[in-house]
């Protein structure tokens, strides 16, 4: 059929296609910038979505998932938490990870968070990883030890937390800095862990080593929207 076309139709038409084919050329690499910065801030759901859109998000979306699965702790931690299961399809559980103290967070499923970018593409870690305690009592005075504070040394940090079940940290008033004895929930997890999927109660946190007594292992906050369903789902 192509005898047929003029000579210079022919030419429009091998000209158009190999425009179009450069506009893909050129489109591509700021697809994938561009997915690489967005993709890691999407839930499950809408990440297996965009998956099916194209091969190259599809790619994306399977890199995304392979480094979710590989850390929970969105690298924020020393040790990354690894997923296992071993039970269904469900690679990873969903939820907002901090490494910082915490007060009044949002509903969970409001908020956003990047997990699971490319290497070099994270924002910049100072941004990530917020101060140990965002709540400042004001007022409050803390104590003036240079470096580590301890009950015999006569800290005020120490005094009338009798109980053994009750502790009370240096804060941001205080003058101490985060090798002090008495800031073991500041430093973050220090430990293996991971996160294993039973087939009775779910995904349930591991100890990837073994744990001394009076260790400390990692801080679980669960919002009141939650606490009666992940109650009922225990009782049952």
């Amino acid at each position: 059929m192509d005898n047929f076309l003029p000579q210079n139709s022919r030419f429009r038409m091998e000209k158009r296609s190999r425009s179009s084919y450069q506009e893909h050329e050129t489109a591509t690499p700021a697809l994938i910038h561009c997915a690489e910065h967005i993709l890691p801030w999407l839930h499950p759901t809408e990440l297996a979505c965009i998956s099916s859109t194209c091969k190259i998000l599809h790619q994306i979306s399977q890199a995304i998932t392979s480094r979710r699965i590989s850390d929970a702790s969105r690298t924020l931690e020393k040790c990354p938490i690894p997923f296992i299961n071993t039970i269904d399809h469900n690679l990873y559980s969903f939820f907002i990870y901090t490494s910082a103290q915490t007060l009044g967070l949002a509903e969970p499923s409001r908020l956003r968070q990047p997990w699971g970018s490319k290497p070099g593409t994270r924002p910049d870690s100072s941004v990530d990883r917020p101060e140990p305690i965002l709540v400042c009592v004001e007022g409050a005075c803390g104590c003036g030890c240079d470096e580590r504070c301890d009950g015999d040394s006569g800290c005020p940090c120490f005094s009338g937390c009798d109980s053994d079940e009750l502790s009370r940290e240096c804060g941001l008033t205080c003058g101490c800095g985060l090798d002090c004895g008495n800031r073991l929930t500041q430093r973050g997890v220090t430990m293996r862990l991971k996160i294993v999927k039973d087939k009775r109660k779910g995904w349930g946190l591991h100890a990837g080593q073994l744990i001394r007594e009076g260790q400390f292992v990692c801080e679980y906050a669960v919002h009141p929207s939650l606490s009666l369903r992940i109650a009922a789902i225990y009782c049952s």
